[in-house]
This record gives C-alpha cells, structure tokens and sequence, in this order.
C-alpha cells in the first residue's frame, strides 16, 4: 500500500453488503478494512487508528450498534469522517447519527455505488479542508500572539519615563490595551470556524488586513522608544531646550495618535468579521436583522474585493427581522459572491453584485445577481453538480455552489434557481421557509 493510499473501514453486519464495500472501494484503490459488527469494528479501530482516514457504518447491527460507533468514534477523534447507512424509511435514524457527529448519510439498498464513492470523496475533502483551515487559524494566532508581545514590550518601555509624561503615555497605552483585548479574544471566534472551509480564504485575507494597522502600531511605538531615549539622555546631559521639549510633546502626541487610530481600525476589521465567522461555524436559529446581517457578510468579503472595480450592493427592507438560520445564509452569499469574483468578471473592468431580499408571503427569497459574463448555456444544469467547475488545475474546486445547493434544499428546505445568459449577468433566486418577527429596537 502507497503512503498516500486512503483506508477505510467498512462495518457491516451483512456479508454481502461487506463485500459490495470491498470489491467498490478496491477498485476506487482505497484500501480496506471490514468488520462483521460494531464490537469487531472499534477493536479494529483501536488497533489501526493511526491509519483510518474514514469509516461508513451501519446504524443497525447486533451487539454495538452504529450509534455506539459513531459516539466511540466522535469522542475519540472528531476529525475522522463517519459515513453512516440507514434502511430506507428511517432517515430519522440518520438525522439522529449526524446530531451525534457523522460527517454525512446513504441509504440502503445502494444500487449505485457511485453514491458510496461521492460521499467518501466529499467527506475526505471536507477533512483535508478542515485541516487546511486550522493551518490558517494557527498561523493567525501565531502572528496575532507575536504582534501582541512586540506591542507589550514596547508599551512596558514608554512606562519607565518621566512622571510629567506619563499621564499623556497611559491614556493612549489604555485605548491601545482594549483594542488588544479585542484582537486576542477574536481567536476564539476564529477556532469556531475549523469546520467551514469557505472561511479560510476569508481568514487569511483578514489576518494580511489586520497586519497592516498592526505594524503601523508597532512601528510608531518603536519611533516614540527611541525619541524618548533621546529626550531623556538631552534631559540628564542639562543640554534640554525648550524647543526640543516641544518637538518632543508632538512626537508623543503624533504617535500614540498613530497607535490609536490604527488599533482602531484593526478592532473595526475584527468587529465586521466575528459575527460573520461565529455564524458559519453553527447551525443554530436565532433572531436577526437581514440587512445589518448582510452588510457584516460583505465587510468581511472586502478584502477579497478590495483590489477589484466590483461594487457589492445590498437591497432589503431597513426593519426586516427574521427568525432562520444566519450561518446558512452567510454561507449561500459568501459562496456565490466568491464564485462570481473568481469566474464571473474575467475580463471585465468593473461589474456589480447585487443581493435583494424581500418577504414573500411565509418565505423568504433572496435574489442574487451579478453583471458579469453569464454562465454558458450547456453548463446551467451541471453548476449545481459536485466537482464541476471550469477552473481545473487554477484553483477551481467545483464544490462552492455544490455546497450553496445543499444548503438550501437541506439546511433550509428551500428552494434554488439559476437564470444567466452571456454578457448579461448571472442571477440566483433562493427561496424558504421563514418566520418574521417584528423589528425591535434594543
């Protein structure tokens, strides 16, 4: 077996559906473990953990059932995807084992193992996405951390100066200290994200934005240390002149000024990015207003767009307060935004994404479109397809409205239409189920 080779464990308590297992994974070259139950499955589990990239399980079985699997295994690693397999008629069993931690769901009979084989591929990417993401957020953290070190030791210099300057120095060292606090209790935020892929590339272009004001900040303390040991060595030398003691008084004011409004604006980039990053890391229902939900969306868009002619523009009811799931449609628009920067506007120099949501009797219909290039007319009924994408090999995964479909028909129980012609622009209408609740204010 190749060190690249993927392992699966198969646990089943019919022989020929093991099999089956067997003669369709080995011919995908997966290497393959099978187990007649679910004691004989997490014996094999234990023994050969380090090597298991996933396991599909039958939620029926003698002895320790799928549940018992699925709960062993989830406490045990909840990175190790688990695929399980109910009988037709009891998909509430399966809605029961995803609460419990399974990656995703088939049911039985198979009579196309094609099924199987999409369903272990796009666990194994969402693992391999997963672990990427965390890559992202440890690399942030990291940088966060050492950003946050340099500022404290330059902060714990300005602290052994002259009592007469002290006063001005804590005041602006105070207003630098809570934008720290902000930044370091943003990570946790981001650690809630590890299981949304779509939100790593929106990690990685905030933390460059965040640098930015960051390294300012560092820097004008770092002027203001060596201006000070140079006012102090004039004031103990007796040379001190008055207009020294006034080039000074700016050089403090100048840069604890520069601290503060770059700490500022690295505490607003962080408070445009958590709601949007706490949300698509739940499934949660709660209360929201959709137009301030969407404006937070699209700020945390903005440094993928930054460097673009493409304008983001929100029409939707000032007061319209639902009761749905934010994550979700965070998801939709950030999929569908990204999906048109990278293949809607090649070649254009400017164009326009427009979201548009309205109440439309008991749903809620979101219209999104873009003036870009249109999608092709013999690739509309393949877009919403797992895989499909015309980006191969620069990038293009083919996954990101594979993931928006899902969403919609699953997550929200709603439904998804796409219309486009070229030169004209591309627009998705997204129906579903929502409550309104009257707009409150706090």
């Amino acid at each position: 077996m190749s060190e690249s080779q993927i392992t699966v464990l198969a646990i089943d308590d019919d022989d020929y559906i093991r099999q089956s297992y067997l003669d369709c994974l080995e011919d995908f070259e997966y290497n393959v473990f099978t187990a007649e139950n679910g004691r004989v499955g997490l014996d094999i589990y234990e023994a050969k953990k380090d090597q298991i990239d996933i396991i599909i399980v039958d939620l029926r079985m003698p002895e320790v059932d799928g549940f018992q699997v699925v709960a062993y295994v989830t406490k045990s690693n909840p990175q190790l995807p688990i695929i399980v397999v109910s009988g037709n008629g009891v998909i509430k069993e399966a809605v029961q084992a995803l609460h419990q931690g399974a990656w995703d769901y088939i049911l039985k009979p198979i009579e196309d193992f094609n099924v199987l084989i999409h369903a272990v591929d796009k666990c194994l990417e969402k693992a391999r996405l997963i672990k990427e993401n965390k890559q992202y957020q440890e690399n942030l953290e990291a940088m966060v951390e050492e950003r946050t070190n340099e500022l404290n030791q330059a902060n714990e210099e300005l602290t052994k100066h002259k009592h007469h300057l002290q006063e001005l120095v804590d005041d602006r060292t105070s207003e630098l200290n809570e934008s720290l606090e902000k930044l370091n209790k943003t990570k946790d935020y981001l650690i809630q994200s590890e299981k949304m892929a779509a939100l790593g590339g929106l990690v990685a272009g905030v933390a460059h934005e965040i640098n930015t004001p960051v390294g300012i900040g560092v820097t004008a303390a770092s002027h203001l240390t060596g201006e000070t040991n140079k006012f102090l060595k004039s004031y103990h030398d007796g040379g001190l002149t008055r207009s020294e003691m006034d080039a000074y008084l700016k050089t403090v004011t100048d840069s604890a000024d520069m601290i503060l409004s770059n700490m500022n604006r690295a505490a607003d980039l962080i408070h445009s990015f958590k709601q949007v990053a706490v949300d698509q890391s739940s499934d949660s229902l709660r209360e929201f207003n959709v137009k301030e939900y969407l404006q937070e969306i699209f700020s945390s868009l903005n440094p993928k767009f930054k460097n673009t002619n493409i304008e983001l523009h929100i029409e939707c009811a000032d007061d319209l307060q639902v009761y749905s799931y934010p994550g979700a449609i965070s998801q939709i628009i950030t999929n569908l935004a990204i999906n048109s920067l990278v293949h809607g506007f090649e070649g254009k120099e400017h164009g326009e994404i427009i979201a548009s949501v309205l109440l439309d009797g008991d749903n809620l219909k979101i219209i999104y479109s873009d003036t870009g290039v249109g999608i092709p007319q013999e690739h509309i009924n393949k877009i919403f397809d797992p895989f499909f994408t015309t980006k191969r090999g620069l990038g293009g995964s083919g996954l990101g409205l594979h993931i928006v479909f899902n969403i919609v028909m699953q997550t929200l129980n709603g439904s998804i239409d796409c219309h486009s012609q070229p030169d004209k622009g591309t627009t998705f209408t997204i129906a579903f189920p929502c409550t309104e609740h009257p707009f409150r204010h706090e």
